[in-house]
């Protein structure tokens, strides 16, 4: 009976068999090893992005306290090709090894050096300032006669040295000038009449010889007649200016600012026009104490300094950006909002015979009034 039941069971499907019955795994060879994932190579940290964050933080420190010669701004805009370098050595060198990190740090500690060299002893970011060799510089005496004239227009192009800029005393001459230059010097001056023309600047600039020298920096002293009506146009270029104009007759005076420092005392005149661009050098303005005139200055990176004597009233319209204002003295605000534009005013400016008309368009740097005893 056993038997017949067991021929009766139908037999396994072969596929049921292999859906549900798992194959064993190969038995793993003598030679076959374990792989174990390894982790991604740890990217190696670069020094170069720290100590540029470090010596930026530091310069512009110093440029805050008035410890530095030229505006840090107007060095990055000369010469940021230098930054595309210094990253792209970072990224070649830096980052592969121990031995390229420290080459890299060691490079960016070497144009930190250089960019200090030049914020405290280059003259406006220029190296030719520091190792020019004064052999090459060329020393001239300009002048021209008076004569008839009664009225001139005189243009004078600075270029990039120190200048100096006074009224002649006792003299029968128009201009005169001490003119140091490493370039060939352009000195046109012409009369027709009563009236005339001149126009002092260089032509070119040679390189130097690249030579530590000693000695004062190379400059310009320039000397105009006080007996003639002048319009008088100044570009400062990269270099310093003191303009002592108090004893001049001026009826315009325009002065284009660059990255160099400016001081500029202006005379006592009345209906002076004058245009001033600040640009992105300090600009010292000291008013006079008598007289009218109206004032145009357009800021712009640099900070503007104007100092009001006792004596002269004036009328400040702001035209504000994004540097500070400082209304100093007695300025009070008569129209507008603190912190935009305004308008502000002495006390005496509406009955005042020595009054001001400053239309101050404000660029990013500072602008400060300061009452003062008059002309420094």
């Amino acid at each position: 009976m056993s038997q017949e039941n067991e021929s009766m069971e139908p037999p396994l499907d072969p596929d049921f068999v292999d859906e549900f019955v798992q194959p064993e795994p190969p038995a793993a060879g003598p030679t076959e090893r374990t792989r174990i994932p390894q982790a991604p190579a740890r990217r190696r940290p670069s020094l170069f992005w720290p100590l540029a964050l470090i010596g930026t933080g530091v310069v512009l420190l110093l440029y805050q306290f008035d410890l530095l010669q030229i505006n840090p701004w107007t060095l990055l805009w000369r010469y940021w090709p230098v930054i595309l370098i210094l990253v792209g050595i970072d990224i070649l060198f830096g980052r592969r090894s121990a031995l390229g990190s420290i080459f890299s740090a060691l490079f960016m500690f070497a144009g930190l050096a250089a960019l200090v060299t030049l914020l405290f002893f280059a003259r406006d970011g220029d190296f030719r300032t520091i190792w020019l060799d004064r052999s090459e510089l060329k020393r001239e005496t300009i002048e021209y006669p008076l004569g008839s004239v009664r009225e001139a227009q005189v243009v004078l192009d600075l270029g990039s040295w120190q200048t100096h800029v006074t009224a002649l005393d006792d003299s029968s001459n128009l201009i005169e000038g001490e003119i140091e230059s490493n370039g060939q010097l352009r000195f046109e001056a012409a009369a027709q009449g009563s009236r005339a023309t001149v126009e002092l600047g260089e032509r070119s600039s040679s390189s130097g010889s690249w030579l530590w020298f000693e000695g004062r920096d190379p400059r310009w002293d320039i000397a105009l007649s006080p007996d003639v009506l002048l319009d008088l146009e100044l570009d400062c270029g990269s270099g310093s200016g003191r303009f002592f104009l108090e004893e001049l007759q001026l009826r315009d005076l325009q002065v284009d600012g660059g990255s160099g420092s400016v001081h500029l005392v202006l005379p006592a005149e009345r209906n002076m026009e004058i245009e001033l661009d600040a640009g992105s050098g300090v600009l010292e303005l000291v008013l006079p104490q008598r007289g009218s005139a109206d004032v145009t200055i357009d800021g712009g990176s640099g900070s503007l300094r104007i100092e009001l004597p006792r004596g002269m009233e004036a009328r400040v319209e702001l035209e504000s950006g994004s540097g500070s204002f400082h209304p100093n003295g007695d300025l009070q605000m008569v129209d507008g909002e603190q912190g935009g534009d305004g308008v502000w005013e002495t006390e005496g400016y509406d009955r005042a015979e020595n009054r001001m008309e400053i239309r101050v368009h404000q660029g990013s740097g500072s602008v400060t009034f300061d009452r003062s005893d008059g002309a420094e």
